[in-house]
């Protein structure tokens, strides 16, 4: 809160709905908070999700965190040893028996598996949850007594053991606190994570991002928002539009810049010939399309056009003739696993070198004056982009990068080739059809003439 104040009121549970033990807290926050001396209600931003109960939604993690912690120094206070266990902080006590009493999350485990994510593990436990019980606490005390003795833990030596450890940390100075990690490393690792997955990111995802990574303790929040108002001083960040807090990283804009001159000099360098000596001839005729590539040439360009996954095979297969044709070697470079089990079904494409879009990371080896073909092309990051048209101008590869329209990979690399000038032919599939023109201006012989079955 940028006011500094909430009202809240906290409520200490120490059951589940299983009438197993589990400490939680569960925290109401009124729709209020003061400011200048005024009661305000708390800001909402649905659209921008940059409001009070969208940061609260994106940094749950991180609060759950800082709840676990404060509890893990109370109890290690008491003298009881802890141990992390799981992501996020999560600690149990080595020694008192779990499975006896994790009936709760052992349904919840069942309905959705192990390794299942925190959204669904959330879902589920909506779906099996009980209706709230009331059970006398000394009954229920009893039962739990009853439980641990069943399992043959003794519960007196261990708070006996408890309490010498307690003791003898009050005798022992304890060692000296060190320093958390640098916030803006902390900011860097988050830009970092994010950039892996998109371009355009809101300040409430790096926010979250950002103290998750740093230890949980008092005032973490406030030092990632001064680590992420440095990081905007030194414009390692660009704020997009600050009032609904969108932002890109600085990386990106250079990196647009660089394939917008990459693609530039591909176009007015490269050059794609025709080699009649390995011309493979072509079993079909030519999609409008791809027959002005054909005459074109251009050692760069984006071929559009949606139709599935069947339409993605028929346009590479289209493509891959075509080269053939022109007596080209030909690579294709797959979007993901899926397109490239999908491409290597067509017949058409059984003797091609098909690799994944990892690959151009890895060291793609780029044949000099060949042709290399990306499919779905949207789905690049600009790090493989730049990385690709390096290669091509490197090489004089010919580039025909296929846009199918669907959802963009980690920047706008497809656009920032468009603002370079790079041709967008737009594929439609099929043949070529014959055209016939019929002009005549008197329009009751011209109608009968059109209509005429062919």
């Amino acid at each position: 809160m940028l006011t500094g104040n909430l009202v809240m009121a906290l409520f200490n549970h120490d059951t589940s709905r299983d009438q197993e033990p589990q400490l939680h807290t569960h925290a109401v926050v009124t729709n209020v908070t003061q400011y200048n001396g005024e009661w305000k209600t708390l800001s909402s931003d649905k659209v921008g999700k940059t409001g009070f109960i969208e940061n609260v939604y994106a940094n749950q993690i991180a609060f759950g965190r800082l709840y676990r912690e404060k509890l893990k120094e109370q109890v290690e206070a008491l003298g009881y040893e802890t141990e992390v266990v799981g992501k996020h902080g999560m600690w149990e006590m080595p020694g008192v028996p779990v499975e006896a009493f994790s009936g709760r999350s052992q349904t919840i485990r069942e309905a959705v598996g192990e390794d299942a994510s925190l959204k669904s593990r959330d879902v589920a436990a909506l779906d099996t949850r009980k209706s709230k019980q009331h059970v006398d606490p000394e009954v229920r005390m009893a039962e739990w007594m009853q439980t641990l003795k069943e399992t043959g833990f003794d519960i007196r030596a261990y708070r006996d053991a408890a309490e010498q450890r307690a003791y003898t940390r009050t005798q022992t100075p304890g060692p000296a606190s060190q320093d958390g990690p640098d916030v803006q490393q902390a900011v860097t690792q988050a830009i970092a994570g994010l950039s892996e997955r998109k371009v355009q990111f809101m300040y409430t995802d790096l926010l979250a991002r950002t103290v998750g990574i740093l230890p949980p303790e008092n005032g973490v929040i406030e030092r990632a928002r001064a680590g992420i108002d440095e990081a905007i001083s030194r414009e390692q960040l660009i704020p997009l539009d600050r009032e609904k807090g969108l932002f890109t990283f600085g990386i990106h804009m250079l990196d647009e810049l660089s394939v917008r001159a990459l693609s530039r000099d591909i176009m007015k360098q490269n050059r794609v010939t025709v080699h009649l000596e390995k011309s493979v001839p072509r079993t079909a005729g030519y999609s409008d399309a791809v027959s002005v590539l054909a005459q074109d040439r251009p050692s760069l360009a984006i071929v559009s056009g949606q139709g599935g996954a069947a339409g993605q095979r028929e346009r590479v297969a289209e493509l891959v003739m075509m080269a053939r044709e022109q007596g080209r070697e030909v690579q294709i470079i797959a979007a993901d696993r899926r397109s490239q089990m999908n491409l290597k079904q067509d017949e058409r494409l059984s003797g091609e070198l098909i690799t994944g879009r990892r690959q151009l990371l890895e060291g793609m080896a780029f044949t000099p004056g060949s042709t290399v073909i990306v499919d779905q092309g949207e789905k690049l990051s600009l790090k493989e982009t730049l990385t690709l048209l390096d290669g091509a101008a490197r090489h004089n590869v010919q580039v025909l990068i296929t846009d199918s329209g669907q959802r963009t990979g980690t920047g706008s690399a497809l656009m920032a080739m468009k603002d370079a000038g790079v041709n967008t032919y737009r594929w439609q599939g099929g043949e070529q059809r014959p055209a016939t023109i019929i002009s005549e201006p008197d329009r009751n012989v011209g109608w009968p003439e059109i209509l005429r079955p062919a």
